[in-house]
């Protein structure tokens, strides 16, 4: 794409931010099918990417790094996963250091009871995810992709799209600095651009006001193949989607109560409660591995989260995240929603049946109050960065 670059355009943001994104525009370049990513990867897709510097190198963005790095990927999480099915933070276990719980305990429980015990003390809950269709339909890179790859979202919120932004729009535009670089806020990718670089990179993508069209689009598609978990609808006013492999997660936050469901891939997770002061940044140094000394004066606990695992947190407990596999994806929802009823409470058959039948239909899951407020807000579109078609 260096070659092109003569043919760069850039186009300033309208200043009341009402007019169409700007960005920086290749009028030659060729539009790529999205389908083009999922053929296996050829002999000659190989020597493709070794001329461009094998996948690693973020100036590799054609369809063929894509179908390489979605088949590295495809065995990237078996080579990492121990025998015994463990995954090891720089070479050693982690004890689980949360209360853990089933589905089937909770449901032994009162709703007074489930409430007390699901805000005092971070909890793993297992049994809540064993029929999402995601479990089995998320599992493989390539079909992940194929399915929701068309969804555009931001440049920004990846590593690879930060690159391509600053091969397109130079200098200016390697980090973010919306003056120095008119139209990077709204500039988007495919997301089936980002989801083969998932080994390099730490998404995020939430209901925020910040959001452009396709992200929201995006987070609504996606729940036609999983559900709020049982219990947790109170704490789900926003949805979440966590993707990449880059060790280095969330670093130390605190919020209102949170939930994190773990579909592939595993999750370290390091909490503190709230009266203790903010822990440091955990930047999973050495494969993840816990500086149990440091832990224990900043009264950090731990966990290993795997798929079929759903991490609650509760109100304004410091945390932080380390990806532990090449290829992990979650799904999550945090802050109060009031309108949802019952806090923790438990589903009837006739809403697990309804939920079952959504699911069969493709669809997807309706709008609460806050992301309905989202939708209204005239999100924008943004517009797409050109991709070579090699």
């Amino acid at each position: 794409m260096g070659g092109m670059s003569g043919a760069l355009k850039r186009v300033k943001v309208h200043p009341t931010g009402a007019a169409v994104a700007s960005l920086f525009t290749l009028p030659d370049a060729p539009r790529m099918n999205a389908s083009s990513f999922y053929a296996p990867a050829s002999v000659e897709d190989e020597a493709a990417v070794h001329t461009a510097g094998r996948t690693n190198n973020y100036a590799c963005d054609s369809a063929a790094c894509a179908r390489v790095r979605l088949q590295e990927l495809r065995e990237a999480n078996a080579q990492v996963i121990g025998s015994n099915g463990h995954v090891l933070a720089g070479g050693q276990q982690v004890p689980c250091e949360f209360q853990r719980a089933t589905r089937e305990e909770l449901l032994a429980m009162t709703i007074n009871e489930r409430d007390t015990y699901l805000t005092a003390l971070p909890t793993v809950i297992r049994g809540l995810t064993e029929d999402w269709p995601a479990r089995t339909l998320w599992a493989d890179p390539r079909k992940f992709s194929a399915r929701f790859g068309h969804h555009e979202v931001k440049a920004i919120r990846a590593a690879h799209g930060f690159g391509k932004l600053a091969r397109l729009g130079g200098s200016g535009c390697f980090d973010f600095d919306e003056q120095a670089c008119p139209g990077q806020q709204n500039a988007t990718v495919s997301f089936a651009e980002l989801v083969p670089y998932s080994a390099d990179e730490q998404i995020v993508i939430m209901d925020l006001p910040d959001m452009v069209r396709g992200e929201h689009e995006l987070l609504t598609d996606l729940s036609t193949e999983y559900e709020v978990p049982e219990f947790l609808e109170s704490i789900s006013n926003v949805r979440l989607l966590s993707l990449g492999g880059r060790p280095e997660g969330v670093q130390m936050s605190a919020h209102h109560s949170a939930w994190l469901a773990v579909i592939e891939g595993a999750k370290l997770w390091h909490l503190a409660p709230p009266n203790r002061p903010q822990p440091s940044n955990r930047y999973c140094p050495n494969r993840g591995k816990i500086d149990y000394e440091l832990a224990r004066r900043e009264g950090v606990i731990h966990c290993m989260a795997y798929p079929g695992e759903v991490v609650v947190v509760p109100d304004n407990w410091w945390h932080a995240t380390c990806n532990m596999l090449p290829y992990t994806i979650a799904v999550g929802g945090q802050t109060w929603d009031r309108s949802a009823g019952t806090q923790f409470g438990a589903r009837g058959e006739a809403e697990k049946a309804a939920t079952i039948a959504r699911w069969r239909e493709g669809r997807p899951r309706g709008l609460n109050h806050y992301q309905s407020m989202i939708e209204g807000m005239g999100l924008e579109r943004g517009e797409r960065l050109p991709t070579t078609a090699v």
